[in-house]
């Protein structure tokens, strides 16, 4: 299988503020989008990277969310989602 480009890539932080200043402030992501979400207690925030793929930041009181998620892991062992 040969990925050509990708839409975003997900990550779920566990300090969501202390992760937004990593991402936006060392990293140097643009903002596109910054959401609370009150019914999942949750943030989400869009980052831009290049002329058009995103980071998409994602924070859960809970990560379980009870909908399904392809999940697979990299040679790292870190999770990627489809």
């Amino acid at each position: 299988m040969k990925i050509n480009k990708f839409h975003h890539v997900s990550i779920i932080c566990s300090d969501y503020e202390q992760s937004k200043h990593f991402y936006v402030e060392i990293l140097g992501f643009p903002i596109i989008k910054e959401t609370f979400r009150a019914e999942c207690d949750s943030y989400k925030l869009d980052l831009q990277v290049g002329d058009r793929d995103q980071i998409e930041l994602l924070s859960f009181p809970e990560p379980l969310t009870g909908k399904r998620f392809t999940f697979f892991q990299d040679p790292d062992g870190l999770p990627l989602e489809l």
